[in-house]
């Protein structure tokens, strides 16, 4: 169900058809291994005036900002949040370094990311290529 999902772009009505559950069944299967969303933000810091010191903490649209990361669950609590980078961090660096500090996600579980981090067992992004629409995974 959830390759279609993903790889093919099925809703939840196909879904349901081609498996012969009901809605319920294929939402509570879809979403019991997912634990929430992990997403970057960056926020707009003033860091001392060396020139040298503020270049690294300039983002790729050249603004002073601190790159923040967020994991939170479907009801929007925040479960992890990881701050302190240089706006010239990559959100992929600031999720590594976070797992290298302790950061776990349990076995046979994962986040939905965004196509700026990389896509492995734990972590699940886009699938290139395709388009998503919000309305194809509303019940």
């Amino acid at each position: 169900m959830f390759l279609q999902l993903v790889a093919q772009g099925a809703t939840i009505r196909k879904l349901c058809l081609d498996f012969q559950h009901s809605e319920e069944t294929v939402s509570r299967s879809l979403r019991e291994d997912a634990l929430g969303a992990i997403d970057g933000t960056h926020i707009p810091v003033f860091p001392d005036s060396h020139e040298t010191f503020k270049e690294r903490w300039k983002n790729r649209k050249g603004n002073v900002t601190q790159n923040v990361m967020a994991a939170v669950d479907f009801n929007g609590n925040f479960l992890t949040v990881v701050f302190g980078w240089e706006g010239s961090a990559h959100d992929a660096l600031v999720l590594r370094r976070a797992i290298d500090d302790g950061f776990t996600v349990p076995e046979g579980r994962y986040y939905l990311v965004d196509g700026g981090y990389a896509n492995t067992h734990q972590f699940l992004s886009p699938y290139r290529g395709k388009t998503y629409h919000l309305a194809q995974f509303r019940q």
